[in-house]
């Protein structure tokens, strides 16, 4: 399978974010969804003012049956992502009235701008509260099994639960009653996954690059006189097709002088 890009943006509105909360939450979403060859990688990220959602239901559905405050928070978006970009925001309070720590994906219809997907994560949803590190890839899922055509967000697993939201399998990552340590995606998720429109497909590109000492400038390219002995080493760099999608999460200067070091 050809590796697939996902971009996310990030909106803290009053969410607890400590001990490197964004970026965890995206290496846990990346270990399990690896299974399928999609990667997500944080594009950017926005401060606005904080939003309590403890009082109110997670529905997961963009309509006037929201209060006021979710719906004016999720009409605030970063400056780039388009239609097809998915935003996540780290809200405050423990979590919703209902019980719930993650919501997704409260689409909008194509005729009015959607699906614009957004996904809303609480404190209870930080790794360092919550039993498992995985709610965030969680939602995701909800958000890749979303049809924007019909803002249907349908589980293809053979084992959905009856509405079809979730999974009855206790090891699926879409279980019914919470994910678990450790859990698995099976092949429908994964074909369903694939063929999201929030998907992007990576080029591989390989580039050449020889070993210079680790200290003083980076020197010109391509060197001058004969290259040293040896192969060149190869440096490969994720690109979707509208921003770099990389690998990791290190810049490509990190990755040169980490090879080079």
């Amino acid at each position: 399978m050809d590796p697939l890009c996902v971009d996310l943006w990030v909106v803290i509105a009053g969410g607890n974010v400590s001990n490197n909360r964004i970026q965890r939450d995206i290496e846990a979403a990346n270990e399990v969804w690896k299974t399928c060859r999609i990667h997500f990688s944080l594009k950017g990220i926005l401060t606005i003012r904080s939003v309590n959602v403890e009082k109110f239901v997670g529905n997961g559905v963009f309509t006037s049956s929201n209060p006021p405050e979710i719906l004016n928070m999720l009409s605030i978006r970063p400056l780039y992502p388009g239609r097809y970009k998915i935003v996540i925001y780290y809200v405050d309070g423990k979590r919703f009235s209902d019980g719930a720590n993650g919501v997704s994906p409260y689409p909008l219809p194509l005729t009015e701008g959607g699906p614009r997907p957004s996904i809303i994560l609480t404190n209870d949803a930080h790794p360092d509260v919550t039993f498992t590190r995985f709610v965030l890839a969680h939602e995701l899922g909800h958000t890749l099994f979303l049809n924007p055509n019909n803002l249907t967000l349908t589980n293809p697993s053979t084992t959905a639960t009856p509405d079809g939201f979730h999974d009855n399998d206790p090891n699926n990552l879409m279980f019914v009653g919470g994910v678990g340590s450790n859990p698995t995606i099976n092949k429908e998720q994964c074909e369903k996954a694939r063929l999201s429109v929030f998907a992007r497909r990576c080029w591989v590109i390989p580039i050449p690059i020889h070993i210079f000492p680790p200290f003083g400038p980076v020197p010109p390219w391509p060197p001058p006189g004969p290259p040293p002995p040896g192969p060149p080493m190869m440096l490969h760099m994720f690109y979707g097709v509208e921003n770099p999608c990389f690998g990791s999460s290190m810049t490509w200067n990190q990755q040169y002088w980490n090879k080079l070091g």
